[in-house]
């Protein structure tokens, strides 16, 4: 869809330059025998740009883009997706826009009255890729924590080819992820929970191979201040860490384990406690929606596990709860002394966890022997980190003329193609939009350590 704007309007008397501005935009479509067909449409987006500026450039479906088959739009086209045995096909990678309500739940429509809880879906996987799952209701995780409210209870299932649940990512916040462990075919649930926090919202889905993380946590779970939970984290099937806020905690405590469902080891001290699961009590995993039985996990350390998170999850959104935690059991993992890994204002740990380094690093740190190539904007030469760690490189940047040959002036430094791999730096403006990418990753490959 491209779209097209001229003459922008002049900033308002507050003195923003922020506007809304119309937008002409014409979306145009073809099918594999030639036919095609065209509209015309004016939306409004909000920009930042100088008065009489043009807004110009192209707004694209991403490939293997699905709708849930089931929403709630009745003029939609129409096909079940609540249970294994209807799932919806999804390809690989994918990109999934759907909706879920509880019954009598949401804006009137096709699902209001019955309800639609829950969405499956089928796929093939080659192992590795990551399901990422964002509740878009119109809020913000920094909005949810700064007024204490938590998003609709969404819970993200991966079952195997079989029906078994052998992983699943839970919360309070706005997102949800987890990793497909190996190749095979695989079946995932995306299912709402009642709760005070709402019954119905919209949800993205997608399936790819964006690096997940340890505990499938990874870039979620940093937007998500830690709120994600997984099933495949290493924890205490059965115990949960719970800290109480500022008030009675033995009137919660007991409204809590009324149900017999807990008994509260206190243990912690400083207001923290660990509460143990009674073995015997009554599985509060829920059934699978439209299978009408409990689901099936593919061990029980796994039904306990799920168990213990949804625990978690209840206690999370029960006034009087500061927070709750799975007892995690933790491993010690090489990591660098560098004064700015774990600086408390520039932390570097998010990008090297989300790549799995500490786990790298207990079996190699490397070798001299190995040569990477860094495909990015270029380096830093004599940097201190990478003095005598890099080899000669090439800037391959540069436009071509007709005839093949580099044309001066056509990259960001200004010479074209040549033995210098220096990044311009942001000297270079829009030229260079990411300028010391990568010395960055450099850095992350090939820097001096300890």
């Amino acid at each position: 869809m491209d779209f097209l704007a001229r003459n922008l309007p002049t900033p308002d008397a507050g003195g923003s330059n922020r506007r809304a501005v119309p937008l002409d935009t014409l979306s145009a479509a073809r099918d594999d025998d030639g036919a095609s067909t065209s509209v015309s449409q004016t939306i409004s987006v909000g920009v930042v740009a100088t008065a009489g500026a043009t807004v110009c450039g192209k707004v694209s479906v991403p490939i293997n883009s699905v709708v849930d088959s089931d929403v709630n739009d009745p003029d939609a086209p129409f096909a079940a997706n609540d249970s294994i045995a209807t799932a919806q096909a999804l390809p690989n990678p994918a990109s999934v826009a759907g909706y879920l309500n509880i019954a009598g739940a949401g804006v009137e429509g096709r699902s209001f009255a019955p309800g639609d809880p829950a969405d499956f879906y089928r796929f093939t996987a080659f192992g590795g890729e990551v399901l990422h799952l964002v509740i878009t209701n119109g809020m913000s995780s920094e909005f949810a924590a700064a007024f204490d409210i938590p998003f609709p209870d969404v819970d993200l299932n991966l079952y195997n080819e079989n029906g078994a649940v052998l992983e699943a990512s839970v919360g309070t916040g706005k997102f949800r992820t987890l990793e497909v462990p190996e190749p095979g075919n695989y079946f995932v649930e995306v299912v709402l929970n009642p709760s005070a926090a709402g019954n119905a919202t919209l949800y993205g889905l997608s399936l790819d191979d964006t690096v997940a993380g340890p505990g499938g946590t990874g870039t979620a779970a940093v937007l998500d201040n830690g709120s994600v939970l997984v099933l495949s984290a290493d924890f205490v099937p059965g115990d949960v860490v719970v800290a109480w806020k500022d008030r009675d905690r033995r009137a919660v405590a007991g409204a809590l384990s009324a149900d017999g469902s807990r008994t509260l080891s206190r243990v912690g001290v400083g207001g923290v406690e660990l509460h143990r699961l009674n073995d015997d009590a009554g599985v509060k995993t829920r059934a699978a929606a439209g299978a009408g039985a409990p689901r099936v996990y593919a061990s029980e350390r796994l039904r306990h596990k799920a168990r213990t998170l949804r625990e978690v999850v209840d206690l999370r959104r029960t006034e009087g709860v500061r927070y709750a935690e799975p007892n995690y059991i933790r491993h010690s993992a090489r990591v660098p002394n560098d004064p700015l890994y774990a600086h408390a204002n520039f932390d570097q740990r998010w990008f090297m966890e989300a790549v799995r380094l500490p786990q790298a690093w207990d079996i190699t740190t490397g070798s001299d022997a190995v040569i990477v190539a860094v495909l990015d904007s270029g380096t830093v030469l004599n940097h201190r980190e990478l003095d005598g760690r890099d080899v000669p490189g090439y800037d391959f940047v540069g436009l071509v003329s007709a005839a093949g040959a580099a044309v001066a002036g056509g990259s960001a430094d200004d010479d074209g193609y040549d033995a210098d791999p220096t990044d311009p730096g942001p000297s270079a403006g829009c030229v260079n939009p990411d300028p010391f990418h990568g010395v960055q990753v450099a850095g992350v490959v090939a820097a001096e350590t300890n």
